[in-house]
């Protein structure tokens, strides 16, 4: 498993409150990491899709964020495999190439946002924090909303 961001042990209230993060980008993996640990979540990454489909049928993380080009299987083909086994699964895909064509085609997919790098930590949070599954604490909601004012 990839120790390119160290797992982390935080609480947004509930168990199993953990993002995956799939990216071959190391930095943009650690700095992702680092932004959704701030609203409580533990996270994961992998630097290819066939890692991060590992994690994720062991680990079942609340959100997955994927970029879209990754060497081997690409984002959209890990996309399709995490929703053909979970077609709940909260799958959003980042990615420098955000022309229009490819946002199409991970919407068709199930994905549930397209996020454009670069990205701002307001951006994200925004994506992360709709997830359904999650119950966040109204700590995290209060400050999120202060940051928003």
């Amino acid at each position: 498993m990839s120790d390119l961001c160290e797992d982390t042990f935080a609480d947004a209230m509930g168990d199993n409150n953990s993002c995956l993060i799939v990216d071959d980008d190391a930095y943009i993996c650690a700095l992702t990491s680092r932004m959704v640990r701030d609203v409580g979540l533990s996270t994961k990454t992998a630097p290819n899709a066939e890692e991060g489909l590992d994690i994720y049928n062991h680990t079942k993380p609340k959100i997955v964020l994927v970029d879209f080009h990754l060497p081997g299987m690409d984002g959209v083909e890990l996309l399709r495999r995490i929703r053909e086994n979970n077609p709940d699964a909260y799958v959003l895909v980042i990615s420098s190439d955000a022309i229009e064509a490819n946002v199409k085609i991970v919407h068709f997919c199930g994905g549930r946002g397209f996020i454009a790098k670069p990205f701002t930590k307001s951006t994200l949070l925004r994506y992360i924090m709709a997830c359904p599954s999650i119950r966040w604490s109204d700590e995290i909601l209060k400050t999120r909303n202060e940051k928003e004012s």
